[in-house]
């Protein structure tokens, strides 16, 4: 779904004060929640028939659930807004969301790692 372009697009992204949202552009946003929850509902728990175009059967579900529902809404919630603010502002962007890796050094000290070598590592 493309969310709307801001009545006063006309102007520049630079001039634009951000301010309360419109009732469209606000059931565009919770449209577009809806539908990233919906599908995401549909890649935790499914095996087949995601549309739900036959009666949702146990075959459907998937015997194993790898991932969970719980952090799904909030970060579908923070994607729709940051789409927003992204066309709004006509910002090129993009936000990585994932865990924090660890480095080699510490990777290393947990002895589940790599050791630096004098190739990776020329300062030992």
């Amino acid at each position: 779904m493309t969310m709307p372009t801001p009545p006063d697009a006309a102007e520049p992204a630079s001039r634009r004060r951000p301010g309360p949202l419109s009732r469209t552009e606000l059931d565009l946003l919770e449209a577009y929640w809806r539908a990233a929850n919906y599908l995401s509902v549909g890649q935790i728990y499914l095996l087949d028939n995601p549309l739900l175009r036959e009666p949702l059967l146990a075959e459907h579900v998937k015997p194993r659930l790898l991932g969970h529902w719980g952090t799904t809404p909030g970060l579908n919630l923070i994607y729709a807004h940051m789409n927003r603010a992204i066309r709004m502002r006509e910002l090129d962007a993009i936000y990585p969301w994932t865990r924090r890796s660890r480095t080699a050094p510490e990777a290393s000290a947990s002895g589940s790692g790599p050791r630096p070598t004098r190739a990776t590592n020329p300062a030992s």
